[in-house]
């Protein structure tokens, strides 16, 4: 059993004491029985995050409308070319763009869990297609996650105003999306061709990179 003795006041103390105190603490901690501490004295403060690294885009409402794209296909990823014709742009409420950056995350690696994407869009007029890309590090090409796709009814105004429609989408990535390194996110959106031009309210977007095991 460990003596812990006190250090008087105005003791020098030398690094090599210091450590070797702390390793002997150490070593009576690891070495404790579990019946010697107290039933819900440890809780998750006392545990590391395990939380990677967390990011959010947003905008408030700002009725954008700027959205005359037809859809393009499924599966196709055109950019939107102008001028009403087909394909995908991503949300934004005219300066912000729902899309974050960061550090890659090595989705093979055995100790990171997975990657959650979470995606609210605030539909406010028109009827709008929307999905998930994500972006490989290599060449930064982006990729779409076509099984996030999401089709909206049409809203529009009423006699009491906006009928607004909010729209969830969230997906957790994994090793098995065989997607390798991963440094960004966007929402991409398109329109049903048929109902004018989509308008956009509040926007959110927040990735969060988990550490865990990947099996």
């Amino acid at each position: 059993m460990s003596t812990w003795v006190p250090q008087q006041e105005g003791t020098t103390l030398a690094l090599s004491g210091v450590n070797a105190a702390l390793t002997e603490l150490e070593t009576a901690v690891n070495a404790a029985d579990e019946h010697a501490i107290q039933l819900r004295s440890l809780h998750h403060e006392h545990l590391p995050s395990p939380v990677i690294m967390s990011v959010t885009q947003k905008f408030a409402s700002a009725s954008y409308d700027n959205y005359d794209n037809p859809y393009p296909g499924w599966k196709s990823d055109t950019e939107a070319p102008g001028g009403g014709l087909p394909g995908w742009k991503t949300a934004s409420d005219g300066s912000t763009y729902l899309k974050v950056s960061f550090d890659a995350i090595d989705l093979t690696n055995a100790n990171v869990a997975g990657i959650l994407i979470l995606a609210n869009l605030d539909i406010e007029e028109g009827a709008a297609y929307v999905k998930i890309q994500v972006q490989h590090s290599l060449a930064s090409n982006w990729f779409s996650l076509d099984y996030t796709t999401r089709v909206t009814e049409t809203r529009g105004w009423t006699g009491t105003g906006v009928t607004k429609l909010d729209i969830p989408i969230r997906t957790f990535l994994t090793s098995s999306a065989l997607l390798g390194d991963i440094e960004g996110v966007r929402v991409r959106i398109s329109t049903d061709g048929a109902s004018g031009n989509v308008m956009l309210g509040a926007c959110n977007l927040s990735v969060i990179a988990f550490y865990g095991a990947n099996s």
